[in-house]
This record gives C-alpha cells, sequence and structure tokens, in this order.
C-alpha cells in the first residue's frame, strides 16, 4: 500500500548532498499527524555584497503541494490496475500517477537546480511539501509565522 514516507524519502534522497554543511538547502521534516511528515525546504536569501545598502528580506513561499493521493472508491472502475503502476508507451497509469506527486517532483527538481548552480538571489524560497491534501490548517500557521 502507497505510503507517504516513500515520496519523502525520494526528495530527501535527491537533496541530501546539498543541505547542511554540504550545501545552501535546509531540509526539515515534521510530522502534524504519526507517520505523515510534512517538509519543509528552504534556499536561503543570498548575502549581500560588500559596500550594498542592506536589502529587505523578502521570501519567495510554494505551498500546497502534497504526497498523498486520492483515496480509491470503487477500484473495479478504472481501466487498469490502481494499485499497480502500469506503463503503455509513455503513459503511467496508477494511483498517484496524476495527482500532485508532479508538483512534488518539479518543486524537488527546482531547489536542486537552485543548490546546484548557486544563484544569488536577493530573496528566500521555501517549499512546504503536505503529507496530506487537508493540511491546509498547518501550511497556513507555518507560513503566518516564518
Amino acid at each position: 500500500m502507497p505510503q507517504e514516507c516513500f515520496a519523502e524519502q525520494h526528495v530527501r534522497k535527491a537533496l541530501e548532498q546539498y543541505c547542511g554543511k554540504d550545501g545552501p538547502l535546509t531540509y526539515q521534516v515534521v510530522e502534524a499527524v504519526k507517520g505523515r511528515s510534512n517538509v519543509i525546504i528552504t534556499y536561503p536569501q543570498q548575502k549581500q555584497a560588500k559596500g550594498e545598502q542592506p536589502k529587505q528580506e523578502r521570501t519567495v513561499a510554494f505551498a500546497g503541494s502534497h504526497f498523498d493521493v486520492v483515496p480509491i472508491a470503487n477500484p473495479a472502475e478504472w481501466k487498469h490496475d490502481p494499485y499497480k503502476l502500469t506503463v503503455e508507451g509513455d503513459i503511467l497509469y496508477g494511483r498517484g500517477t496524476t495527482d500532485c506527486l508532479g508538483h512534488v517532483a518539479l518543486q524537488t527538481e527546482l531547489f536542486l537546480q537552485l543548490a546546484i548552480k548557486f544563484f544569488y538571489l536577493s530573496f528566500s524560497h521555501f517549499c512546504f511539501l503536505s503529507s496530506y491534501n487537508n493540511n491546509l490548517h498547518y501550511i497556513t500557521n507555518f507560513c503566518n509565522n516564518n
């Protein structure tokens, strides 16, 4: 049975070499509910060059992507087994293939490229990947306090 922690592990593995002392990213896992990890990835505002006027800290936030997928009401209505990945040509069929995991992959790749190329940006970026799509209250509180 699919679990959100498996998707989180893929994100962590893709970014881990660029986190902490080895890179510019921070990666934080916060469990709002036991076994359901929210992930916060941050690419910090770059320090100003010597002699520049201090810049007001600004942040770009990406929130709303989630690791979970919609439950299946009636598997018999599916053309393909929803619990098995089926590949036909360049099309994937299965539970979660078109839910929000595409956004998770895109945001993971964005932060990966920021870290690899080490862009000098005048504002911070952070990404909140939710363990489930009904986590709006937790996301709102986090964004308001950070």
